[in-house]
């Protein structure tokens, strides 16, 4: 089925914010996640505690202070009403041997390595405590932030499990983003260079308020937070209302948002590098740098990466027991993956395996059409792609591995020029990836019922009136009307999924999307726009540079008419099909970003705006068309 993966899926509006990641990264650096129950000796904070119930059967926060009971108990009753989660002033009602794992708030850690430090501890101390609820095998896990741990604590955790590793963590307080064992310096480096490490202070949050005032000025809203509050639920459709159209004052005021934008994006950069000395490897580092502590049996824990990431690599006879690991948990959306990353086991041997973990089980259909679609491009002898390694799942998440690419982010080394080399190496890749894997001769029905199911959804997810809802159903039906063929489609191809390797070759990661039979074209429009968005930097308004970067006669209008038309001719796409692929690119993209907006934004998503002023120019499309296919 023509663009069956894309079809597949829901979209939901607001089920994929930003900033709206599950808390408690840390779990994915754990011998397991098969969690059946986990107990917590004082309160986590709220993101790590969504993050533990969504992985463990059950939670238990143990909580002796009075008002942190009251605030846990609250957090509860709003955000963990399935009973879940449970808050208690007293570990009593936990059955001996029942907690898998064992959450250690900072207070909770003093009394262990105080009580540790007497020896065997008093026979109803804390340390005693930890071994009754402990089931056999279970692990205990401690935050030490900054600084040493309180002393006596590796010993005594030792003592109950058996066996205890140190970890350095990011950032230095919050929720952790990435881990390595302690020690490795080369990793943590590594993970720092490459901007894995989030951020203790984050400038975002003051650039999302200002935004947000700027938005109710200019619309005479009320603020976000009144906007009705979205389930995340990946399989239900809605239809969403059209907002209200954007007030004549809206764009004067938009145009204060770019230099405010930038300025803060500066000073973040400051800080950002500022963090990264605090928590490196160099002697300031070493003073500033945040560390965990987890107790588990020592044949459990290893010297290797986590145990449950070597089971599955080995069922697919893989041994990955002697590299060494580093952990990054991006998290600026929930949907993205967490990621373990494997180096050969030499202290500065290169990483050899990026390894991709789902969060969530409902995004498991993801990994497993990214591993699908990695052995359908070796198959089809795909140059600069990865390779599958190995492919599973643990505790209902599936696992994919496969081999680590080299070379530069895209976004560093590009001229941002519309002439640029690296801009001109990734459309010919582009162009290669069309020619390699066409297959002409799809009946013409099956491309326009794709055409028409992906403009329906639109449809109904944006309030399109009947003009609208007319003129997209006609380029549906036009892609009907001539032999257009399939290709094998990225599905994302943006440029932050690029890179450049040493002989300035063009490296494309992040296959989730990929569609085996997909639409000639929308790779390439949609990497020309994010190159557009990257050449313009930060605060521009999208709208206004979609016109002018694509439909109105410049450099980058000029590179996209010469780069359509060789990729029609090498491919084999008709003329008149170029103006309802063009169209097509924006409402897929439009249906896809309709999950990362609330429901009262839709109208102010950038594909939406840019479909509608596709619609409004066709002839800036037509002559688009026009210059990319030859007419005779």
């Amino acid at each position: 089925m023509v663009l069956e993966v894309t079809r597949a899926a829901r979209y939901v509006p607001g089920t994929n914010l930003r900033s709206v990641a599950t808390g408690a990264s840390w779990l994915y650096a754990l011998p397991t996640l098969d969690l059946s129950c986990v107990v917590c000796l004082g309160t986590p904070g709220s993101a790590t505690l969504t993050g533990l119930a969504g992985r463990a059967g059950r939670v238990v926060v143990v909580e002796p202070d009075t008002r942190e009971r009251r605030r846990a108990t609250a957090w509860v009753g709003r955000h963990a009403a399935d009973g879940r989660v449970e808050v208690a002033a007293t570990a009593a009602g936990v059955p001996d041997g029942a907690a898998a794992l064992v959450v250690l708030g900072r207070a909770a850690a003093r009394r262990v390595a105080v009580d540790g430090g007497r020896g065997a501890g008093r026979p109803d101390g804390p340390v005693a405590q930890l071994r009754r609820l402990l089931a056999p095998g279970g692990l205990v896990h401690a935050d030490l932030g900054i600084g040493p741990a309180p002393h006596g604590l590796e010993a005594a955790l030792a003592g109950i499990t058996g066996g205890v590793r140190r970890a350095w963590v990011t950032p230095s307080r919050g929720e952790v983003r990435t881990a390595a064992p302690d020690g490795d310096d080369a990793a943590t480096t590594f993970l720092l260079e490459q901007g894995m490490s989030g951020r203790s202070v984050d400038l975002a949050d003051l650039k999302r308020t200002l935004r947000r005032r700027l938005t109710e000025r200019a619309e005479g809203a009320g603020p976000l937070s009144a906007e009705p509050t979205i389930t995340p639920v990946l399989t239900t459709a809605v239809t969403a209302a059209p907002s209200p159209p954007r007030p004549p004052g809206g764009r004067r005021l938009g145009a204060l948002r770019g230099p405010a934008q930038r300025s803060l994006e500066g000073a973040q950069r400051l800080v950002d590098r500022a963090e990264r000395v605090v928590v490196g490897s160099g002697p300031l580092g070493r003073l500033g740098r945040r560390h965990t502590l987890v107790g588990a049996p020592a044949d459990v824990l290893g010297d290797g990466p986590p145990r449950y990431l070597v089971d599955v690599a080995a069922a697919s006879g893989v041994d990955v027991r002697g590299m060494r690991w580093g952990l990054a948990a991006p998290g600026e959306y929930g949907s993205r993956k967490v990621l373990v990353l494997l180096f050969g086991p030499g202290p500065d041997a290169p990483l050899e395996c990026v390894v991709k973990l789902t969060r969530d089980p409902v995004l498991n259909p993801r990994l497993d059409n990214e591993f699908a679609g990695l052995r359908l491009l070796a198959e089809r002898e795909v140059a600069n792609v990865p390779r599958a390694v190995f492919h599973g799942r643990h505790a209902g998440l599936t696992l994919l591995g496969q081999s680590a690419m080299d070379g530069r982010a895209f976004d560093a080394v590009t001229s941002r020029a519309a002439d640029c080399p690296r801009l001109l190496d990734a459309v010919d890749w582009v162009t290669a990836l069309g020619t390699r894997t066409v297959a002409r001769g799809t009946a013409p029905d099956a491309v326009r019922d794709a055409a028409v199911d992906l403009t329906e959804r639109f449809c109904t997810l944006y309030g399109s009136d009947a003009a609208e809802r007319t003129a997209l159903l006609g380029h549906a039906e036009a892609l009907g009307a001539q032999p257009v063929p399939v290709v094998v489609q990225h599905g994302d191809l943006g440029t932050w999924n690029l890179r450049v390797d040493a002989a300035g070759r063009t490296v494309v990661l992040d296959w989730e999307a990929i569609e085996p039979a997909g639409l000639p074209l929308l790779d390439l429009f949609y990497l020309v726009r994010t190159f557009a968005l990257l050449s313009a930097g930060p605060g521009r308004d999208h709208d206004r540079g979609f016109r002018r970067d694509l439909l109105e006669p410049g450099p980058l209008h000029t590179a996209l008419a010469g780069t359509t038309r060789r990729y029609c001719e090498a491919v084999g796409v008709p003329a008149a099909a170029v103006e309802p692929l063009f169209a097509l690119t924006w409402v897929h993209r439009a249906v896809k970003e309709a999950t990362r907006l609330r429901p009262g934004r839709l109208q102010h998503g950038q594909y939406v705006n840019a479909l509608r002023a596709t619609l409004a120019r066709p002839e800036a499309v037509r002559a688009l068309a026009g210059r990319t296919v030859s007419a005779g």
